[in-house]
């Protein structure tokens, strides 16, 4: 199913469109009316949920799938990143959108590898610590539970770093299926469409 066309709106068109279209059809084929049309209905609230959902839309239209976005897979993960960044990429009217993406992404990627071993160094140095400090008596060694406690959140954000580092490294490699047509013929549909954008850009 093609959510745009079961509404018949455009790929750029605004929410308040997609509303307006959406109540029109429900209206027209609401089974109460001589052309309901239950079918149709139903048909029409999906592509309307999609369409009215920023992250559903955006899922759908970096990749062409239909289905509910789930968090809980790392493939799901990777196409919402994947979404997200393509965007962006576009809203910023960008002429290599892939191109964008991917040297947004290599360069986000890089800071999580960096703060990956930021973080495992910084465990390492924590764990020298632990066992050097002791108590003479039976109380509780609040050293070792500092460093403890230390310890567990920077686990836990190192178990986070990599699943980032995981997704990204996921959404880069889905990137590479994506490549912009030849550049001659491009170039030019794109200055027809936009010539202020390309006279200013010009000027800087």
């Amino acid at each position: 199913m093609n959510p745009y066309k079961v509404l018949g709106v455009p790929k750029n068109a605004s929410q308040i469109e997609i509303k307006y279209r959406w109540k029109q059809l429900c209206s027209l084929y609401h089974p109460d009316r001589e052309t309901g049309d239950k079918a149709k209905m139903q048909e029409v609230n999906a592509a309307y949920e999609i369409l009215s959902d920023k992250e559903r839309r955006a899922a759908y239209d970096a990749t062409g799938s239909t289905q509910p976005i789930s968090s809980d897979t790392v493939e799901s993960k990777i196409q919402s990143c994947l979404a997200e960044f393509f965007s962006v990429a576009i809203d910023q009217d960008l002429y290599d959108i892939p191109k964008s993406v991917r040297e947004s992404m290599i360069n986000v990627l890089g800071v999580h590898k960096n703060q990956l071993r930021t973080t495992i160094h910084r465990i390492a140095r924590l764990k020298l610590k632990r066992g050097k400090v002791v108590r003479k008596d039976d109380k509780p060694n609040m050293v070792e539970e500092i460093l403890s406690g230390r310890l567990m959140t920077l686990e836990e954000t190192k178990k986070r770093t990599e699943e980032i580092i995981e997704v990204f490294t996921g959404a880069l490699q889905e990137v590479e299926n994506y490549a912009n047509r030849t550049e001659e013929t491009t170039n030019a549909e794109y200055e027809e469409l936009n010539p202020k954008i390309i006279s200013n850009s010009h000027s800087f």
